[in-house]
C-alpha cells in the first residue's frame, strides 16, 4: 500500500518528527561498542529511550547527552541521560572542548 505524501507529511507533524529507535535496533548497537568508554550524544533524544537501552546492555561506563525539542519529551529525558539540553540541534552551537574525549 502505498501511503501518500500529505499522509506522511501530516504524521510526521502530528508526531513532530518523532519516531523513536526500536530496543532491537538499540541493543544491536549496544553489541558493537560495548567495552569502551563512552560520551554518547543523541541529537534528537526523543525520552532517552534509546541511549538508555543502549549503554544498559554493553559493558563500560561513560555519560549520555541528549538534546531534545520538545518540551514533554526532554523533561522524561532527564530521567534516562545524564545530560539534557531542551533546544533545537540545528540552531545549537557546541564547543569542540565541551566534552571530555573530543578533539
Amino acid at each position: 500500500m502505498k501511503i501518500s505524501s500529505f499522509t506522511q507529511v501530516a504524521g510526521n507533524l502530528a508526531n513532530m518528527g518523532y519516531y523513536p529507535s526500536s530496543e532491537a535496533d538499540c541493543r544491536a548497537i549496544a553489541g558493537h561498542i560495548s567495552g569502551y568508554s563512552y560520551t554518547m550524544i543523541d541529537p534528537c533524544c526523543g525520552t532517552g529511550d534509546a541511549l538508555k537501552t543502549i549503554t544498559a546492555n554493553m559493558e563500560g561506563y561513560g555519560e549520555t547527552l541528549g538534546i531534545e525539542i520538545e518540551e514533554g519529551r526532554a523533561e522524561e529525558a532527564k530521567e534516562n541521560l545524564d545530560a539534557i539540553i531542551n533546544e533545537d540541534f540545528f540552531t545549537l552551537h557546541i564547543e569542540k572542548s565541551s566534552f571530555g574525549g573530543f578533539s
